[in-house]
């Protein structure tokens, strides 16, 4: 998996503040403890690394979204 190319094509499309709540750094911190819990737990760490990616890629506002993901 070409993981940089991956996530440039997601960000290509983010059309939300980088900085804002469901932004690049709650991208990070899903990712972070998703790693955590698939080593506590043996759960696929590219599984997670995706969903970390993608749960929000394609949401259109911070508020209620519920076709985003």
């Amino acid at each position: 998996m070409d993981f940089l190319k991956l996530v440039e094509s997601v960000l290509d499309g983010y059309v939300l503040d980088w900085d804002g709540i469901h932004g690049i750094g709650h991208w990070c911190r899903v990712l972070e403890n998703g790693l955590r819990l698939a080593d506590a737990t043996g759960a696929n760490r590219d599984i997670v690394t995706l969903f970390a990616v993608f749960h929000d890629a394609r949401r259109l506002n911070e508020g209620h979204d519920p076709e985003h993901g």
